[in-house]
């Protein structure tokens, strides 16, 4: 689904060393793809990296460290919620503005 979403939308452009220069990592995409499978599964890079073949602990959170921020997450989400809010069947649920009722 990762690979899927990423091949539609390029949602890992946010994603880049934190110094603001190009990235010269190889598979680029592929290594920002697996560290959110990484920490949005919560399975950390030890497990990771036993779980995906040609990974290491060590490239996982390099790139965690370097290449991920709590903006370039943010942007990245917010991107994949409004392709997601494009689509019908988000609209058959609610318009998105309905607030909850307290008791």
């Amino acid at each position: 689904m990762l690979v899927d979403t990423e091949n539609w939308l390029n949602w890992t452009r946010f994603f880049g060393p934190i110094s603001g220069h190009d990235a010269k990592i190889d598979a680029s995409r592929a290594r920002y793809v697996a560290t959110a499978f990484c920490f949005g599964c919560n399975l950390g890079p030890s497990q990771t990296a036993r779980s995906l073949e040609g990974y290491d602990r060590r490239q996982i959170a390099w790139v965690d460290q370097r290449h991920v921020t709590e903006e370039k997450l943010d942007e990245a989400i917010t991107a994949l919620i409004n392709a997601y809010s494009r689509f019908s069947l988000p609209k058959c649920w609610a318009r998105g503005n309905t607030r909850r009722r307290t008791a």
